[in-house]
């Protein structure tokens, strides 16, 4: 009986030391909080920022190639330059609030190449819309509102003219109001814009000064009566 052998060849090769489990070089984003909440603001207050500070955990700079927001009203600031392992950096995210009033909730996502990208960031807050009648037109005439009572047209030198304009309002919920003017000076020209205001109406007062057609020098004012 014929005994056949079979020899079997095993190569083992060596692997460094550590390769499995071993952690990729990378870079890291920790921000101390992804959230934020303003509260309630007021519209009239104009922009609210807020700033969101990280921190790079990891082995390889930070370099952030965008930030992109959710809405035109959020504007968006971060470094351009890359942030050392170690470092802190700060993202500045700004709302602006006009004409949106009532809750808001906005999102930031910001690319770069630490892990995970990208990261996501919110705001978010209540507007009180602006009470036009009390802020913004803080002057009555008779049933009228104005925004304001004087027309600065500024520093002008002779032959120049210069112009103003002064917002108006009716805040009446069912009458209207018919604007018109006892004759100006003749260097002064003004119209309503529109001449008659129907009830929450807003309108303008064009005023246009004519340095030419007055002997007047230095600081000057003038007097034009409205006829409501």
């Amino acid at each position: 009986m014929k005994v056949s052998s079979i020899f079997l060849s095993l190569a083992c090769l060596a692997m460094p030391s550590g390769l499995f489990g071993q952690q990729k070089d990378k870079a890291s984003m920790d921000f101390a909080q992804v959230e934020y909440g303003f509260g309630t603001i007021r519209e009239s207050d104009g922009v609210v920022s807020h700033d969101f500070s990280f921190t790079n955990k990891g082995s390889l700079p930070v370099i952030i190639s965008r930030v992109i927001s959710s809405c035109g009203c959020t504007t968006p600031e971060w470094p351009r330059e890359p942030i050392l392992p170690g470092k802190t950096g700060t993202i500045r995210v700004s709302f602006d609030p006009k004409d949106r009033p009532g809750s808001f909730v906005k999102s930031i996502l910001v690319y770069s190449n630490a892990d995970p990208e990208p990261a996501a960031l919110v705001i978010r807050g209540v507007v009180i819309p602006v009470d036009k009648v009390n802020e913004v037109y803080r002057y009555s005439l008779g049933n009228l509102r104005l925004e304001n009572i004087y027309a600065a047209v500024g520093d002008l030198y002779k032959g120049a003219a210069g112009s103003a304009t002064i917002a108006v309002y009716n805040p009446s919920a069912d009458s209207s109001l018919s604007i018109a003017f006892e004759k100006p000076p003749a260097h002064i020209k003004i119209k309503a814009d529109p001449e008659i205001l129907a009830p929450h109406q807003e309108g303008n007062l064009y005023i246009s000064y004519d340095t030419e057609a007055t002997d007047a020098w230095d600081y000057t004012t003038d007097r034009i009566i409205l006829l409501i």
